[in-house]
This record gives C-alpha cells, structure tokens and sequence, in this order.
C-alpha cells in the first residue's frame, strides 16, 4: 500500500514537472507562454507522435503504447493527447509499485520512499518527456522488465517466459539483458535446462513477430535495419557538439548508480556485478551504434537491474558517515567543482533546439558535486 502511494504522488510530479516546463506534453510551449494557446496539454503535437508510431516501420512493430493510448482515447472522452498523458501517468505508477516488488525478491526488507526516490528521480525519468529524451514505451517495458527480475529471482521460471516475452516485444532492446540474465540464474553451462528457459523468450518473440506481423512492415523493418539502424553512429560523433552530447548523456544517466555499484560492491555479489558490467557495456555500445544516444532513456536500460538494490546502500552512505576536512581537499573541491561547471554548464550544449538545457546541466552539476563533496570529505565510521 505504502508503495501504491508513493508512486502515485511521484508519477504525478513527473506528470507536472514535465507540463510546467517545455516538454512534448505542451509541444516546448508550457501555458505560462505567450505563444501557447493550447494550455496544458498540445492539441496537435501529440497527434503527431501517435501517428508517427503507427506509421514509422520500426515502432509499428512494438505497437502496445500505441493500443493503450488509442484503447483510451476510444473508450473514454479523453483526445489522443490526453490520453497519451494519462497512459503515461498510469505507467509511471505501474512501474513503481512493480520495481518494489522487484526489489522485495532481492531483499524483504525494502526502504520504499528511497527506492522509489531514486528510480524517479533518475535522470532519464526525472526529464522523460523532455526533448531530447522523448520517452513513449519505455515505462511499460520497465514493468515487464522488473516483473520478469523477480519472477527469476523467487524461481518462478514458467511466469518468467510470459514477462520476459512482454518486454521484449513491447521494446526488442530487452533482448541486450539476456547475458546478464545468465549469469545471474544459470551458474554452469551444464545447466542447459535452465539456459533455455532464460532464453527462450527470445525465440518465443521472434515466432510471435514473424508469424503476426504484416509481411510488409517486415520487409520495411529489414530496409531499415539495412540502410538506416547503422548510420547513428556517424550521427553520434559526425561533430564535437554531438560527441560531448554523447558522453553527457552516459554521464547524466550512469555516474551515480556506478559510484553506488562501485562504493557497495561487496554489499554485492560478484556474478551481480560482473551481470550489470555486462549489461553497461553491451547496452552503451548498442546505443552508440545503433541509436542516437542523445534520446539518454536509451542508456538507461541496464538500470533495471540496480534500480532494486540500490536504495539500502545508498542510505548507509548517508547514515555511517563523517565528515573530514582539509586545507588540501577544500582547494581540491575548488578545482572539482569548477570541473564540474564547465561539463554542466559549458562544454555541454544539446543539439536539440527544444532541449531544457539549463534543466539539464542543473541536474548534472547537482549531482556531480554530491558526489564530489561525498568522495573528498566523508570517510566511514
């Protein structure tokens, strides 16, 4: 029930913070505008998205947001921009409440608030509407995603395969976890039986994909896997401005839940570890290659597996802690914190034109310098 609650008024804030400010929800023209003369909600830009999903070959294939918004829209008075903001919110708390299940099949003991805390609050949550992050199906992804996670972790493999499927055919980049998954819940290669089953999901999505899907949208899916997929990475580092874009977005995303990895990691074990390096590596180069990685959400991916675990270490940073100061570290802290500037602030300069910058480089050098000040001056009891 706890975990209900938070995640509804989280969600909600998400909702607001995303509307108050320019998002794909008031098309980057909030109502505090002059030149907004839709309110809240666009009335066209939305539109626009939908049918976009509906029409670009790739997303056609993973057409479940898509269903939800329009479901919604046909069943309810809500238009298809109130709809897509309804859908959302309505993840946004799915995700939640799953994600604390999730974590309750690592440990019973779940500190809710900062679990929760931590998931919406990461950066590729926190700004999800934003451009350039531009988040449609990710949520409910997440859902399946944390719903399969603790299915394998209580050992219930049969309801394993029904989420794991889900989330690879609502988003097919799941299928880049599925190394991590085996070396998590499949300790020796002996273990064939259980290998298949972790598995499986894939061969399961690529019978219901070729067997369902309009042999047109298969042959456009294979034109655009041939002369466009590949060509992101001359789009992520054809420029200067473009290459900073892309080592932002891994900093924006990454840097804290690593240092948590890294400053825990014998609260963890090492084939946990070893699995979320895994998933870093394979997902990030995935998105260099194949995506344009400035949409940072992408990056985000591999977090569903420490966004479970990440809340009890990251309170004993806080609570097992004291403060030690120097003349050395307070001129080094100087030197890190003006670092820390220009990355934010200065060197970092989206090419989106309706990218909240300033939001952004806020949120980066916040979070920087707390780890700055963490790393120079507390030292454990």
């Amino acid at each position: 029930m706890k975990a209900c609650i938070y995640a509804v008024v989280f969600s909600i804030l998400i909702i607001v913070w995303n509307s108050v400010f320019p998002s794909m929800i008031n098309e980057y023209t909030p109502f505090w505008h002059a030149k907004n003369f839709d309110g809240v909600i666009d009335d066209t830009f939305l539109v626009e998205v939908y049918t976009y999903h509906q029409n670009n070959p790739v997303f056609a294939a993973r057409p479940a947001v898509t269903w939800l918004i329009g479901f919604t829209a046909t069943y309810t008075a809500l238009t298809i921009p109130q709809s897509f903001v309804f859908v959302q919110l309505l993840l946004l708390t799915i995700s939640g409440v799953a994600l604390v299940w999730c974590a309750r099949s690592f440990k019973r003991d779940v500190p809710v608030f900062t679990t929760l805390l931590l998931f919406y609050l990461s950066f590729s949550v926190f700004f999800a509407f934003f451009a350039p992050i531009y988040t449609y199906d990710d949520f409910l992804q997440y859902i399946f995603l944390f719903i399969a996670i603790g299915l394998a972790q209580r050992g219930k493999w049969l309801w394993y395969v029904f989420a794991m499927t889900g989330s690879i055919w609502v988003r097919e980049p799941s299928l880049i976890l599925l190394p991590s998954f085996l070396i998590l819940w499949a300790t020796h290669l002996k273990d064939w039986k259980r290998i298949c089953v972790i598995l499986l999901p894939a061969v399961v999505y690529w019978i219901i994909q070729w067997s369902t899907l309009d042999p047109m949208l298969v042959s456009a899916n294979v034109e655009y896997l041939q002369s466009d997929r590949f060509v992101h990475l001359v789009y992520n580092t054809l420029t200067p401005e473009r290459m900073r874009e892309t080592v932002f977005s891994i900093i924006a995303v990454l840097t804290l839940p690593l240092y948590v990895l890294y400053r825990a990691r014998q609260q963890y074990s090492q084939k946990f570890t070893v699995a979320v390096i895994i998933a870093l590596i394979f997902n990030t180069l995935a998105a260099i290659v194949g995506t344009r990685i400035q949409e940072a959400r992408i990056v985000a991916l591999p977090l569903v597996l420490l966004w479970p675990v990440m809340a009890t270490p990251a309170i004993g940073f806080v609570k097992h802690c004291r403060f030690k100061f120097s003349l050395e570290k307070i001129l080094l802290l100087i030197f890190s914190l003006t670092a820390v500037w220009q990355v934010a602030f200065v060197l970092y300069r989206s090419t989106d034109v309706y990218a909240f910058d300033a939001a952004f480089g806020g949120y980066v050098f916040i979070m920087l310098s707390v780890l700055v000040v963490y790393a120079l001056f507390v030292q454990k009891n």
